[in-house]
């Protein structure tokens, strides 16, 4: 979401192409390729970003990481979502509160 936010979904996928460093927008470029780069890298554990480091490209780095951490159908997340639901009690907690906390698993099931 962030990196959409920011106007900047298209280094993802690569649909924003590498510009040739005569082209006069080059530099522009590449300072947003960096900055794409460096929010990926920080929203990781600092044990996993270090691999990470040597990309030269957002569409490099993307690629990789879909590679090594989507999981087909991602199962696991879905199922986790899934134990979530069934563990979640209201307790002490008020309606809003709990209807809250359903809405968010809810949406995040959604997501698949």
């Amino acid at each position: 979401m962030y990196v959409r936010g920011r106007g900047k979904i298209d280094y993802l996928p690569g649909e924003k192409k590498e510009l040739a460093e005569s082209n006069s927008q080059h530099a522009t470029w590449d300072a947003e390729n960096s900055m794409v780069m460096s929010w990926l890298v920080n929203s990781m554990e600092e044990d996993i970003s270090s691999n990470y480091l040597g990309y030269s490209t957002t569409k490099e780095m993307w690629d990789n990481l879909t590679q090594m951490y989507s999981d087909l159908g991602n199962q696991s997340q879905i199922y986790e979502i899934h134990l979530k639901l069934r563990e979640l009690k209201q307790g002490n907690e008020t309606v809003t509160k709990y209807f809250s906390g359903l809405k968010r698993l809810w949406q995040d099931l959604d997501m698949f």
